[in-house]
Formats: C-alpha cells, sequence, structure tokens
C-alpha cells in the first residue's frame, strides 16, 4: 500500500530526512525493510519517534576536553539544533502503533517493569538476522543479532534474542532516573 499511493520516491526521502545514511535501494520491496542499514541508522531513524518527531545529529562524544580543562567541543552547545521531520499527528499514529509491538505485538520480551516500550522486531529471510530496534521516553537503542558470514542463526527472531538483549540493556540503562513519557501517547 505505501508504495502505490506514496511512491518510492517520498519513503526513501523520508528515511533519509530522519537520518539515515545508509544507501538505501529503491525498489518496491523497499517498505518492507529489504535495503541493507546500519544498526546506528537504525537507532537514529527510530530516535525520531522518541524525539517527538525531531531528528538531531547523532553523536559519539559529548564532550572533549584538554588536560587542562579546556572544553573544546562540547556536543550540547555545537550540535546544530534539531529539525521537525514528523507532524504532531504522524507521530501520535506511529507512536501508538509501535507501543503496541511490545503488549500485544512480536516484542513481548521487550517490555520493561513499569514503563512504556515501543519499538519494531525484524527477521530476514533464512533467519539471517533478526533485529529489535525500540525507545522509551528516554532512550532509543537498536539490537541486531547474525551472522556476519550470511549462514543462517537457529530460527532466531527479532522477538527473540535481541529483543531480550534489548529489555535487559534498558533495565539497566533506566535504574535511578526521571522518566519521560514517549511523546503523542495519551
Amino acid at each position: 500500500l505505501a508504495k502505490d499511493y506514496l511512491g518510492i520516491g517520498p519513503i526513501k526521502a523520508m528515511a533519509e530526512s530522519m537520518g539515515v545514511e545508509s544507501p538505501l535501494e529503491a525498489h518496491k520491496t523497499m517498505v518492507l525493510g529489504t535495503s541493507g542499514m546500519t544498526v546506528m541508522d537504525q537507532a537514529t531513524g527510530y530516535s525520531v519517534f522518541a524525539q517527538n518527531g525531531f531528528v538531531g545529529s547523532r553523536h559519539g562524544i559529548t564532550q572533549l576536553v584538554t588536560r587542562t580543562g579546556e572544553v573544546v567541543y562540547d556536543w550540547a552547545k555545537d550540535a546544530p539544533p534539531p529539525h521537525r521531520v514528523l507532524s504532531e499527528k504522524a507521530l501520535k499514529y506511529m507512536n501508538t502503533m509501535l507501543a503496541a509491538v511490545p503488549v500485544i505485538g512480536t516484542a513481548r520480551r521487550a517490555q520493561l517493569p513499569n514503563i512504556v516500550v515501543a519499538g519494531k522486531t525484524g527477521t530476514t529471510q533464512s533467519y539471517r538476522d533478526a533485529w529489535f530496534v525500540g525507545f522509551t521516553g528516554n532512550y532509543t537503542a537498536a539490537v541486531w543479532l547474525g551472522n556476519d558470514d550470511f549462514t543462517a542463526t537457529n530460527k532466531m527472531t527479532g522477538g527473540s534474542l535481541p529483543a531480550m538483549v534489548w529489555q535487559r540493556l534498558m533495565v539497566y540503562a533506566h535504574q535511578n532516573i526521571d522518566l519521560k513519557p514517549i511523546p503523542g501517547l495519551d
């Protein structure tokens, strides 16, 4: 349906506007996730849902300080400001659907105690790759498990080990923090 009503070009453009840097192949099955994408791109794209429809610059370094204490780079001050790529209405629809996946869908193993979770599982043909990309109001993370040599796993799906790894990571990350709600959810 998406390819028929929107066309491939706008779907590719939306993914790129959400921070995806992997080269996306424009073909009919791309709406199913058939283009290769890095784990970082998965996390970056899904972070838009957690950040109220805004995309920012991804980063691994938050601050650079010389040994004398001079701050030469501070991400919070020096990064370009985020900009909106999803309307509030689109965000609400997407986050409502993504929040259902851990409750009634394929990612039940990603549930966190007393914390709302949203995300999506993914499993490639022949069980070669399995993903879970999820977020809370505080954090976004992507987990990929598979074999680098393209051999099949033992029928691993995104809702199994990847969701479990994500869940354990997030239980740890959410210790002793103020919980934020997922934007767009009532």
